[in-house]
């Protein structure tokens, strides 16, 4: 089963430009489905429950917002995105009050029934969009998720810690820190994963927030690339 797919303009990745890349495909699997876009793909797996067409149809619709910056480097870690009922965390453990968890040394997502009830096609994407910063923040430091993920928890992420916490282990937070959320405010981990959130949905308020964090993301993460305004959301919080 196959989407149309829409051919749009692709910019090149400067500051100050747009983006449009379109949708990508979705096809049914044995045990999920797979999205692809070029050289991006996702595969969606039914784990302690099965992937319906239209859950997957909104997972896929999330990612059809979002630019190849983004999407890149998980797809590169061939991160899996499981469906469960209760959101599951590395060791098995259930997570009921989180809508989704990602395990970067494992190389996947958990994605629960709370994501996918109806009215909340924001609360999907804007989950999606979190989720995939968590992957980002420890790809840049490393190719290796093992590695990546050492390196985070002892050392940070160079360029944003300074401006999160001084020390993601040790210092905690910082009066000039800035943060976009009150959940912002409880890790480096999470400072990071609101900040990618916030600049693709609502890039002024996280500028408002903080320049700095700001022109990370825009620099670093997205690599130039500008949120085009009918892929952001206000109050999805």
């Amino acid at each position: 089963m196959k989407r149309s797919v829409l051919v749009f303009a692709l910019f090149v990745s400067v500051p100050g430009l747009a983006w449009a890349q379109g949708e990508g495909e979705l096809e049914q699997r044995s045990k999920g489905y797979r999205w692809t876009r070029g050289k991006v793909r996702f595969d969606l797996v039914d784990r302690g429950k099965r992937w319906s067409k239209k859950d997957a149809e909104r997972v896929a619709s999330a990612f059809d917002r979002l630019p190849d910056a983004l999407l890149r480097p998980a797809s590169d870690w061939k991160v899996r995105w499981y469906r469960d009922p209760v959101t599951t965390g590395r060791g098995g453990e259930k997570k009921p009050d989180a809508s989704a968890t990602t395990v970067v040394e494992k190389a996947w997502i958990s994605m629960s029934d709370t994501l996918f009830k109806k009215g909340r096609e924001d609360k999907c994407y804007s989950t999606v969009t979190h989720e995939l910063g968590h992957v980002i923040q420890y790809a840049l430091r490393s190719s290796n998720p093992y590695v990546a993920r050492a390196l985070v928890a002892s050392l940070g992420t160079p360029g944003f810690t300074s401006i999160s916490w001084t020390l993601a282990a040790t210092d905690g937070l910082k009066s000039y820190n800035g943060f976009v959320s009150d959940y912002a405010r409880s890790g480096n981990r999470e400072d990071f994963a609101e900040s990618v959130e916030f600049y693709w949905l609502n890039p002024r308020e996280l500028e408002r927030a903080n320049p700095r964090k700001y022109r990370f993301m825009r620099d670093e993460v997205f690599k130039g690339v500008l949120p085009p305004k009918s892929q952001r959301l206000t109050n999805w919080k």
